[in-house]
């Protein structure tokens, strides 16, 4: 939840600066569901996960996934079966990102997101929101 920064051109928009987007809580809660038994990927690959694309990107599955108040997050419990997945956290690759379906609505102090659709969650070596999203975190 809260403000994040963009490129640009992840938003379509033109230039090669960063645009604030602002991520309401009531919009990730909402989204909960849709994170449920999504694939667990190393890396966010080129495209989102479908079907054709599921077996050579997969590693794992999240699934008891909520909301928490507390820290304002989407939590879930990471099953991991891929070995070198297992092995890249073992030694220390422990960021999350998710791979998502959006809508990004113009406000006055830049975006507002809203329809939250997830699609993956990628192991990262640093992600967007750095170590506040982690396993473990």
């Amino acid at each position: 939840t809260g403000r994040q920064d963009y490129a640009a051109s992840e938003l379509s928009e033109p230039g090669s600066g960063l645009i604030s987007v602002d991520r309401p809580a009531s919009e990730v809660q909402r989204s909960a569901p849709s994170f449920e038994g999504v694939p667990i990927t190393m890396d966010h690959p080129k495209a989102m996960v479908d079907a054709q694309t599921l077996d050579n990107c997969a590693v794992g599955l999240i699934t008891a996934v909520h909301f928490d108040q507390g820290t304002q997050q989407l939590k879930g419990d990471l099953l991991i079966w891929d070995p070198v997945a297992i092995h890249s956290i073992a030694v220390g690759r422990r960021e999350l990102s998710a791979g998502y379906q959006a809508d990004f609505e113009k406000a006055s102090n830049g975006f507002i997101q809203t329809k939250i659709k997830g699609n993956h969650v990628a192991l990262v070596p640093q992600g967007r929101s750095g170590a506040a999203q982690r396993i473990g975190g």
